[in-house]
C-alpha cells in the first residue's frame, strides 16, 4: 500500500475504511473520498500521541483532518474478522451517523497483530479471535469495553452509555484464582503470598481487616524476582501474625483506579487503620531494612516480629 492510501483521515465522526477520506461520518472503502461516514477502516493517523498503536492513534480526540470544533467525544473501535465486519457494516453506519460528530468509529482487522494487538493489550483481550468493541473517553481518557454480544442494537446501547456516562470504565484484570475466599480476608497459610487481581483489590486490599504489604510487579522488570525473593522469605519471617498479609499483583495484566503506580517493583504498605493510604517502602533496601520498616508500621497495632 503507498503512501496515498495509508492513512484514514476523518472529519465529522462516523465510520471509515481502507485508505479512506471522510467529511461528514459514514463508511468509505479503499481510497474513495466520502462525505457520508463514519467509520474508519485500516490506519488511523495521531497528530497529538496519546494512545498509539502501529498507525492507527487517538490523540486527545483530535485525528487527521479533524478540526478542533469537530473533536469527538469518543472513539469506538472495532475489532473484527474483514468477513464479520461486512456482516454489521450497514447497520453500523447508522449507528454512526446517530452519534456524529460526538462519536468516531474505528474500525481494525482484528488479525492484523501490528494494527490490532496493542490496542487489544490495553484490553487484556490480546488472544481474542472474535470481534471486540471497545471505546476510549477522548476528554477523562478512560476506556470502556462492551462485555455482551457486539450486535449493532448493543453497539448503540453501549455509544449512547459512553455519551452519558452511564457506564462504569473498564479495568483489566486476569481471571479470580481459584482458593480466593471472600469471608473477612483470604485464608493464606503460614509465609504464603496471597495473588490479587484487579477484581479481587477492593475485598483483599481495600476492605480487607488486616494490614496488607503488597509486592506490585510486572513481567517485564528486569529487577522485579530478585524483590520477589525479598518478599517470599519476608512471608516466611512474618508468617504467624494475624494482623498482616503479603499479597502481589501482576500491573501488567490488572488494573485497578485505586492503584497507580510509574516504576516496578513497587512494594505498598496498607495499614489496617487507613487502607486510602498506603505507605511506599523502598524496593532497594536490604531484607533486614524491610522488616524494620514493617514492624514499624505494625506497632500502631502493637503486633510485631523479632527482627532478622
Amino acid at each position: 500500500m503507498d503512501s496515498s492510501t495509508s492513512r484514514a483521515t476523518v472529519g465529522n465522526g462516523g465510520v471509515v475504511s481502507g485508505g479512506g477520506r471522510s467529511m461528514d461520518g459514514g463508511i468509505v472503502g479503499g481510497d474513495r473520498n466520502g462525505r457520508d461516514g463514519g467509520i474508519v477502516e485500516g490506519d488511523g493517523g495521531s497528530r497529538d500521541g496519546g494512545i498509539v498503536g502501529g498507525d492507527v492513534g487517538i490523540a486527545g480526540g483530535r485525528f487527521f483532518g479533524l478540526e478542533p470544533q469537530s473533536v469527538a467525544m469518543a472513539t469506538v473501535y472495532i475489532f473484527a474478522e474483514a468477513d464479520d465486519f461486512k456482516n454489521i457494516v450497514e447497520p453500523l453506519q447508522n449507528v454512526a451517523r446517530k452519534f456524529k460528530p460526538e462519536v468516531l468509529f474505528l474500525y481494525i482487522d482484528i488479525e492484523d497483530d501490528n494494527l490490532a494487538k496493542p490496542f487489544l493489550t490495553l484490553l487484556g483481550r490480546e488472544e481474542a479471535e472474535e470481534t471486540v468493541v471497545a471505546a476510549f473517553d477522548n476528554k477523562i481518557s478512560t476506556k470502556y469495553l462492551l462485555e455482551s454480544d457486539p450486535t449493532p442494537s448493543k453497539i448503540e446501547e453501549f455509544c449512547s452509555g459512553v455519551l452519558h456516562g452511564t457506564l462504569a470504565p473498564f479495568y483489566k484484570s486476569q481471571p479470580i484464582p481459584d482458593n480466593v475466599s471472600f469471608a473477612n480476608n483470604p485464608s493464606q497459610t503460614e509465609g504464603s503470598i496471597q495473588t490479587i487481581v484487579g477484581k479481587t483489590f477492593d475485598e483483599l486490599i481495600l476492605s480487607s481487616p488486616q494490614n496488607t504489604f503488597l509486592e506490585v510487579h510486572t513481567p517485564r522488570c528486569i529487577t522485579c524476582e530478585a524483590t520477589s525473593k525479598k518478599v517470599e522469605k519476608l512471608a516466611k519471617h512474618f508468617k504467624g501474625l494475624d494482623d498482616l498479609t503479603f499479597a502481589r499483583i501482576d500491573a501488567y495484566a490488572n488494573e485497578h483506579p485505586k492503584l497507580q503506580v510509574n516504576d516496578y517493583p513497587t512494594l505498598l504498605f496498607y495499614p489496617a487503620h487507613d487502607k486510602s493510604n498506603p505507605i511506599k517502602l523502598p524496593s532497594k533496601s536490604s531484607l533486614k531494612d524491610l522488616a524494620t520498616l514493617i514492624n514499624k508500621n505494625l506497632k500502631t497495632d502493637h503486633k510485631t516480629k523479632d527482627e532478622l
